[in-house]
Protein backbone atom coordinates (compact mmCIF):
# COMPACT_ATOMS: atom_id res chain seq x y z
CA UNK A 1 0.00 0.00 0.00
CA UNK A 2 1.12 3.51 -0.82
CA UNK A 3 0.71 6.45 1.62
CA UNK A 4 -1.28 9.35 0.23
CA UNK A 5 -2.41 12.54 1.89
CA UNK A 6 -2.55 16.29 1.99
CA UNK A 7 -1.71 18.75 4.74
CA UNK A 8 -2.29 17.23 8.19
CA UNK A 9 -3.68 13.82 7.17
CA UNK A 10 -2.67 10.71 5.25
CA UNK A 11 -3.93 7.20 4.54
CA UNK A 12 -2.73 4.06 2.78
CA UNK A 13 -4.15 3.61 -0.70
CA UNK A 14 -5.56 0.15 -1.39
CA UNK A 15 -3.97 -1.72 -4.31
CA UNK A 16 -5.32 -0.43 -7.62
CA UNK A 17 -6.55 2.87 -6.18
CA UNK A 18 -5.02 6.27 -6.89
CA UNK A 19 -5.40 9.72 -5.43
CA UNK A 20 -4.91 13.29 -6.50
CA UNK A 21 -5.30 16.63 -4.79
CA UNK A 22 -7.02 19.49 -6.55
CA UNK A 23 -7.86 22.84 -4.96
CA UNK A 24 -7.14 21.45 -1.48
CA UNK A 25 -9.46 18.43 -1.72
CA UNK A 26 -8.41 14.85 -2.39
CA UNK A 27 -10.13 12.50 -4.80
CA UNK A 28 -9.38 8.77 -4.51
CA UNK A 29 -10.65 6.34 -7.15
CA UNK A 30 -9.97 2.96 -8.66
CA UNK A 31 -9.58 3.71 -12.39
CA UNK A 32 -11.67 0.68 -13.37
CA UNK A 33 -13.99 1.09 -10.37
CA UNK A 34 -17.38 2.57 -9.66
CA UNK A 35 -17.18 4.97 -6.72
CA UNK A 36 -15.26 8.06 -5.68
CA UNK A 37 -13.84 8.89 -2.25
CA UNK A 38 -13.50 12.64 -1.62
CA UNK A 39 -11.68 14.14 1.36
CA UNK A 40 -11.65 17.78 2.44
CA UNK A 41 -9.99 19.17 5.54
CA UNK A 42 -10.44 22.27 7.64
CA UNK A 43 -8.82 23.46 10.85
CA UNK A 44 -11.22 24.62 13.54
CA UNK A 45 -10.25 27.80 15.38
CA UNK A 46 -10.33 27.83 19.15
CA UNK A 47 -9.48 24.28 20.16
CA UNK A 48 -10.26 20.67 19.40
CA UNK A 49 -13.42 19.64 17.61
CA UNK A 50 -15.99 17.95 19.82
CA UNK A 51 -18.06 14.88 18.94
CA UNK A 52 -21.26 16.90 19.45
CA UNK A 53 -20.09 19.41 16.79
CA UNK A 54 -19.52 16.62 14.29
CA UNK A 55 -22.94 15.12 15.06
CA UNK A 56 -24.61 18.51 14.56
CA UNK A 57 -22.79 19.00 11.27
CA UNK A 58 -23.85 15.56 10.05
CA UNK A 59 -27.50 16.20 10.99
CA UNK A 60 -27.47 19.57 9.24
CA UNK A 61 -26.01 18.22 5.98
CA UNK A 62 -27.66 14.82 5.63
CA UNK A 63 -31.24 14.18 4.58
CA UNK A 64 -33.85 13.18 7.12
CA UNK A 65 -33.79 9.42 7.59
CA UNK A 66 -30.03 9.05 7.04
CA UNK A 67 -28.45 6.37 9.20
CA UNK A 68 -26.05 8.06 11.67
CA UNK A 69 -23.56 6.48 14.07
CA UNK A 70 -20.24 7.03 15.79
CA UNK A 71 -17.03 5.75 14.24
CA UNK A 72 -13.28 5.43 14.86
CA UNK A 73 -11.05 5.41 11.79
CA UNK A 74 -7.31 5.37 12.43
CA UNK A 75 -6.38 8.47 14.45
CA UNK A 76 -9.77 10.07 13.78
CA UNK A 77 -13.09 9.89 15.66
CA UNK A 78 -16.46 11.08 14.52
CA UNK A 79 -19.74 10.30 12.80
CA UNK A 80 -20.67 8.11 9.82
CA UNK A 81 -23.85 8.79 7.84
CA UNK A 82 -25.32 6.63 5.10
CA UNK A 83 -28.29 7.17 2.80
CA UNK A 84 -29.51 6.42 -0.71
CA UNK A 85 -30.63 8.89 -3.34
CA UNK A 86 -33.10 6.75 -5.24
CA UNK A 87 -33.74 9.47 -7.84
CA UNK A 88 -30.06 9.61 -8.82
CA UNK A 89 -29.45 5.92 -8.06
CA UNK A 90 -26.54 6.67 -5.72
CA UNK A 91 -25.54 5.40 -2.25
CA UNK A 92 -23.86 8.06 -0.09
CA UNK A 93 -21.48 7.46 2.79
CA UNK A 94 -20.33 10.54 4.71
CA UNK A 95 -17.85 10.71 7.54
CA UNK A 96 -17.38 13.76 9.75
CA UNK A 97 -14.07 13.13 11.51
CA UNK A 98 -11.98 14.98 14.05
CA UNK A 99 -8.34 14.84 15.13
CA UNK A 100 -7.68 17.67 17.56
CA UNK A 101 -8.60 20.84 15.68
CA UNK A 102 -8.55 19.09 12.27
CA UNK A 103 -11.90 18.19 10.72
CA UNK A 104 -12.06 15.79 7.77
CA UNK A 105 -15.18 15.71 5.64
CA UNK A 106 -15.12 12.41 3.75
CA UNK A 107 -17.66 11.35 1.12
CA UNK A 108 -17.91 8.08 -0.80
CA UNK A 109 -20.55 7.80 -3.51
CA UNK A 110 -21.33 4.73 -5.59
CA UNK A 111 -24.14 3.71 -7.96
CA UNK A 112 -26.80 1.63 -6.18
CA UNK A 113 -26.49 -1.23 -8.67
CA UNK A 114 -22.87 -1.87 -7.62
CA UNK A 115 -22.99 -0.77 -3.97
CA UNK A 116 -20.95 -2.96 -1.68
CA UNK A 117 -18.39 -4.00 -4.30
CA UNK A 118 -15.76 -1.51 -3.10
CA UNK A 119 -16.77 -1.20 0.56
CA UNK A 120 -13.98 -3.44 1.86
CA UNK A 121 -11.28 -1.45 0.05
CA UNK A 122 -12.76 1.92 1.08
CA UNK A 123 -12.99 0.91 4.74
CA UNK A 124 -9.47 -0.59 4.67
CA UNK A 125 -8.12 2.77 3.46
CA UNK A 126 -10.08 4.83 5.98
CA UNK A 127 -8.93 2.63 8.87
CA UNK A 128 -5.35 3.72 8.06
CA UNK A 129 -6.07 7.46 8.47
CA UNK A 130 -3.30 9.25 10.34
CA UNK A 131 -3.30 12.77 11.64
CA UNK A 132 -0.13 14.80 11.32
CA UNK A 133 1.09 17.21 13.92
CA UNK A 134 -0.28 17.87 17.36
CA UNK A 135 -3.73 16.37 17.88
CA UNK A 136 -4.58 19.29 20.15
CA UNK A 137 -3.33 22.13 17.96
Amino acid sequence: MFRFGHGRWSLSLHNGWQGEVEEGSACIVRPDGHGALLISAVDKDGGPVEQAELEALARSECPEGASLGGCDLGDFRGVHAMYADDLDGVRWHRWYLGYGSLILLVTYTVPLEVEGEEDEAVMAMLRTLEGRGDAWK
